[in-house]
């Protein structure tokens, strides 16, 4: 019951998902939800911070709940139970009850397991339909993928209501024909969505959308095509913060953004020119081509020179005139700082600036030159004095950063610019920040679950997210098994990583440390230490292998006790660090092995030691007929065959 609850409940989303139609480019990627199952609970007062679209089974009142705009929601109401048929040999089980779905409007249908095997993996699938108005020709078909007990894959496929009458849910076959829509999504061994991808034929025609997501579960790309061209294409950092904007022409692009990732606008482009901001502020535009926007995008060095400036309001008429305003016009070019970040305690608060110039022999040398210290809202702090090298085109000032008496770890940054005879030079400028010390909020690593025989990695990566980690003097990480002994060396982090160097830099830090890799199975925590002191959580990962099966023994039985059990035992290694689930070891019997009741063998499980020796115990009906019949028995990789004789 608590099944078909999950069943119901991704259909009532999919059926959502599947329905929205995409009439413009205007569309808010906003509305693509993903819901997230978090179990089963007696209650929800047991699940702690309730995200919007979570979803939990409740085992005390039957019902599934879904968590929307702060309070939970009836999703769906399971039936009770039909009767049990009567006790017997091999009796008939009872009439299952009808499972309510809160709507009179549709009547759900569980269909048969069955097995499909997608990339060379084998995947047992569960599929159910929803009926609309309980006509066999308008329904929601959906198919539910786990691999061992994990849910790796989701398909939902919508016949609506303006769908031909065509193709009856009991002769399914894919198919987008007007009115059909397909969504499919896949999961990672940790239950986070991996992509999703919805394709939709309305009356716009094909619609489709394609999304993948990082591994912290926020999303990478979103992509949105009409009509097998792609529309619209938005990127995002792994903090969740917008990347690109990009729109697209009879599949090429015509309109490009990008942001950094404080969200200021980074780059514009509109089909014939590329607009260059500074954190928001535009610097200068020039002529950019669209091969020169895929290289630029794509990643690849593109001379983006200053030099070649134009007019924001048409091109320059002619080269003497740009010369002459070369000649006669001081620009800044670039604005630098020997230090970008301070700590509010800090009793050295010298900062070295340096501004570099286009011709500083349009300084005069009686002018006064000052670096400004200003609030980014203007707010006037000091002028320090500056000297021009006029044989490098280089100021110089050292400033003195204010004396704090508090600060916050997102601290408060200051705009330095030049001022040269009251004239303040505003487009060209940087920053620094003073902010409290360093503040440790997470540790996360890239696995939790490690097969030696599936990898070919030799490290873990250990993300440790806090603010200000560039104060840090000092951070390593020890890796411990499970009787608490301590393997191999300490794993020093690269606190380079971290450091300010530029203006671009944020006080919320991730910083990386790569562990090596155990090479024995087992259970393993993680410490991490930092200045001389141990961070107050850990984290565990597992290293497994697959099973391995080792000894199958199976009793002599006799056809005079023909439809008894017989248990044979199946042993092997790293049964329990492999988490092998019974539930999925297929036991299949040769030589025409035929018995009356179609449950043919049971499976149990008990461990012998404590080593990672398991024991499996495989109960197998004994057939009414003398012979001897080979016993197979598999498990993902693993296999083992052995004889029952019947004597």
């Amino acid at each position: 019951m608590k099944r078909f609850a999950l069943l119901l409940i991704l259909a009532v989303i999919f059926a959502f998902a599947g329905c929205q139609e995409e009439s413009s480019d205007d569309y808010d990627k906003s509305e693509i939800v993903t819901m997230v199952w978090r179990g089963s609970f007696a209650s929800a007062d047991e699940i702690q911070n309730p995200a919007e679209m979570n979803a939990y089974y409740n085992t005390t009142d039957g019902c599934s709940y879904i968590y929307i705009s702060g309070k939970w929601n009836l999703l769906a109401k399971s039936g009770k139970n039909g009767t049990d048929g009567a006790d017997g040999t091999d009796g008939a089980d009872g009439t299952n009850g009808t499972d309510s779905v809160g709507s009179d409007e549709t009547s759900a249908i569980t269909l048969d397991d069955s097995t499909e095997t997608i990339d060379d993996v084998e995947y047992t699938v569960k599929s159910s339909v929803v009926l609309i108005n309980g006509d066999e020709y308008f329904y929601t078909y959906y198919k539910f993928y786990y691999f061992g007990n994990s849910l790796r894959r989701t398909y939902s496929f919508v016949h609506g209501l303006e769908a031909s009458r065509d193709i009856s849910y009991k002769n399914f076959s894919e198919h987008l024909c007007p009115g059909c829509s397909v969504s499919i999504s896949n999961y990672n061994s940790q239950g986070k969505i991996v992509s999703n991808e919805t394709t939709t034929n309305n009356s716009y025609g094909l619609q489709k959308i394609k999304s993948t997501y990082w591994s912290n579960g926020k999303i990478k790309d979103y992509t949105q095509y009409s009509k097998g061209e792609p529309s619209i294409k938005q990127t995002y950092y792994s903090s969740g913060v917008q990347k690109d904007y990009i729109q697209y022409s009879s599949g090429k692009i015509y309109f490009y953004t990008q942001y950094n990732e404080k969200s200021e606008q980074k780059y514009y482009w509109n089909s014939v020119k590329l607009y260059v901001y500074d954190r928001g502020t535009l610097k200068y535009s020039i002529d950019f081509t669209l091969q020169e926007l895929e290289e630029l995008i794509a990643g690849s060095e593109v001379d983006i020179d200053e030099e070649s400036e134009t007019s924001s309001g048409s091109d320059a008429e002619n080269t003497e005139e740009s010369q002459a305003e070369e000649a006669t016009t001081l620009k800044i070019k670039t604005a630098a700082l020997d230090r970008y970040h301070l700590l509010y305690t800090d009793t050295n608060r010298n900062i070295e600036a340096t501004f570099t110039v286009n011709k500083a022999s349009l300084i005069d040398k009686s002018s006064s030159v000052y670096a400004q210290v200003v609030l980014q809202d203007g707010t006037m702090v000091q002028n320090f004095k500056a000297e021009v090298d006029y044989s490098s085109n280089i100021i110089k000032s050292t400033i003195v950063a204010p004396t704090l008496s508090s600060s916050t770890k997102t601290g408060t940054n200051y705009d330095v610019r030049l001022k040269i005879d009251g004239e303040i030079y505003a487009s060209t400028t940087t920053r620094f920040n003073i902010s409290t010390n360093y503040e440790l909020s997470s540790i996360s690593l890239d696995k939790t679950k490690i097969n030696l025989d599936k990898t070919s990695a030799e490290t873990l990566k250990l993300t440790v997210s806090g603010y200000n980690l560039d104060f840090l003097n000092e951070m390593y990480a020890e890796i411990y098994d499970s009787s608490n002994t301590k393997i191999g060396d300490a794993t020093y982090a690269d606190l380079a990583q971290v450091e300010w160097t530029s203006d671009e830099c944020d006080n919320s830090q991730n910083c990386i440390i790569d562990l090596p890799l155990p090479d024995v199975v087992g259970t393993y925590t993680v410490k991490l230490y930092y200045d001389g002191s141990l961070y107050n959580r850990t984290v565990i990962f597992n290293v497994v292998k697959n099973p391995i099966f080792t000894i199958l023994t199976i009793p002599t039985s006799s056809v005079n006790n023909a439809g008894e059990y017989i248990t044979a035992e199946l042993r092997g290694n790293y049964f329990k660090s492999s988490n092998l689930d019974v539930s999925y070891v297929d036991v299949s019997v040769g030589n025409d092995y035929e018995v009356q009741n179609a449950q043919y063998y049971k499976i149990s499980r008990s461990t012998a030691s404590a080593t990672e020796d398991t024991v499996i115990f495989i109960e197998l009906k004994i057939p009414d007929r003398a012979g001897t019949y080979p016993v197979t028995v598999k498990y993902e990789d693993a296999t083992i065959t052995s004889d029952m004789v019947v004597e």
